[in-house]
């Protein structure tokens, strides 16, 4: 999770295991709804923009690109 989320701008990243953390964490964001909205915003955007089916679609064919290369330059 740490490659998608941004610790503080569309989420929030917690140690495994640590319930200390996770229960500030979320009294933090329950007590501060500005914070909650804007990480809302900031993930979507982040989502719609990065995680689009447009871009998925190009990142693949760019991979599969590069695989038919390598496998072209090994003939």
């Amino acid at each position: 999770m740490q490659s998608i989320i941004e610790d503080g701008k569309d989420g929030l990243l917690i140690s495994p295991g640590c319930v200390n953390e996770l229960s500030e964490a979320v009294s933090n964001l329950y007590y501060d709804s500005n914070k909650c909205i804007n990480m809302g915003d900031y993930g979507f955007e982040k989502a719609t923009n990065s995680y689009s089916r447009e871009n998925i679609y190009n990142k693949l064919i760019t991979i599969y690109k590069q695989a038919i290369l390598n496998n072209q330059n090994k003939e």
